[in-house]
């Protein structure tokens, strides 16, 4: 469970003080993500939003980093997030989306950028799909392709195809790719073995296959390359040096500068997984009661702790809190949950539970 810095929001009822902590606790599957590509289209346009790229907690209209003029945009969504995702065409040099680039300043632009941002360690990129084709070879995500920082992720005769820095690899899943069929496939990296994960003490990547519709993932073991990842010239649909274009629909493109856990794979599988956790209503109520509502994912557990000076939290917490649903979940805290009758200032977390 990941807690950030406290944001403190302040209520105050007779002689007690409540101090809630706004965005405390975020799964990690939210946290440190560099860009992101929705590809979703808004009241039929571009022009209301659109389908956005995220940097940084910065949006921008994405109309004008499409490049290519046969992108069908507003097909069928993917990823579970009530979006639409874009189809591109096998052979069709004008169906890919040039994706801009991320300057070392954090900046996004459209094109190249002179200096661009190297994530060189820890990193996660993950994409949705559906493929009309097993046949050749057809990328679903590259970048401007150097032998130091260069990526490449896409499939090659029903095999996952990589590429970390010149170094090429297949992975054959089991059960196989099928076509017309929605996935989503997971890169992760660390070099450094940070994470603790069992497989990094033997491969420096992790590449996961999720089959939407069966509901299962398969893991395989990456190359031992330690390479970065320039975010320079990125883009989807094809193979940025040199075609291969994607035959079939991407959603909900990701890159991230740290390496994702188990459980933040599974929630990004999960409907509502696209609102981060953090407190969106606060009430207080008679006789003592504070009444918290928080960003939920289906079938999720949460934990509520409480502190009277906002460092140290209660060790002992109540009972674990199902999920109400897939957006929100809402709790009443009583004097048996926390001194509420008795501290003159209370602070409050939620975390989601592991698992």
């Amino acid at each position: 469970m990941n807690l950030l810095q406290p944001i403190k929001r302040s209520f105050r009822r007779g002689s007690i003080h409540f101090a809630v902590l706004i965005s405390f606790a975020v799964s990690a599957a939210h946290a440190d993500l560099i860009v992101h590509w929705k590809l979703d289209e808004a009241n039929g346009d571009y022009t209301s939003g659109g389908y956005v790229e995220q940097v940084s907690g910065n949006s921008i209209n994405s109309k004008e980093m499409v490049t290519g003029t046969d992108v069908a945009e507003g097909q069928t969504g993917i990823a579970p997030d009530g979006g639409t995702s874009m189809a591109f065409t096998e052979g069709d040099p004008d169906t890919f989306i040039n994706a801009g680039s991320v300057e070392n300043n954090g900046d996004y632009v459209s094109g190249v950028a002179a200096a661009p941002y190297i994530l060189g360690g820890n990193l996660t990129i993950s994409v949705w799909f559906n493929t009309t084709s097993l046949s050749g070879e057809h990328i679903m995500f590259s970048n401007r392709f150097n032998s130091s920082a260069g990526i490449l992720v896409g499939t090659r005769g029903g095999n996952i195809l990589m590429d970390f820095g010149n170094t090429r690899a297949q992975y054959t899943p089991s059960p196989a790719l099928e076509t017309d069929k929605n996935y989503l496939i997971v890169v992760r990296q660390d070099p450094n073995g940070d994470t603790n994960f069992a497989w990094a003490t033997n491969s420096n990547h992790r590449i996961s296959l999720y089959d939407l519709d069966n509901e299962v993932w398969q893991h395989f073991d990456g190359t031992n390359q330690k390479n970065g990842l320039s975010l320079n010239e990125m883009s989807i649909g094809k193979f940025t040096n040199s075609g291969r274009e994607w035959a079939g629909t991407i959603d909900d493109v990701r890159v991230y500068d740290h390496t994702l856990t188990q459980e933040d794979l599974d929630e990004l599988t999960m409907a509502g997984s696209t609102a981060p956790l953090q407190i969106t209503d606060i009430q207080v109520l008679p006789d003592n009661q504070v009444q918290l509502t928080w960003n939920s994912t289906q079938g999720a557990q949460y934990t509520v702790f409480w502190s009277t000076d906002g460092t140290d939290f209660d060790d002992n917490p109540g009972d674990p809190i199902d999920s109400d649903g897939d957006e929100t979940t809402t709790v009443i805290i009583d004097s048996d949950d926390a001194p509420i009758s008795t501290s003159p200032k209370l602070f409050f977390r939620v975390g989601r539970n592991a698992g």
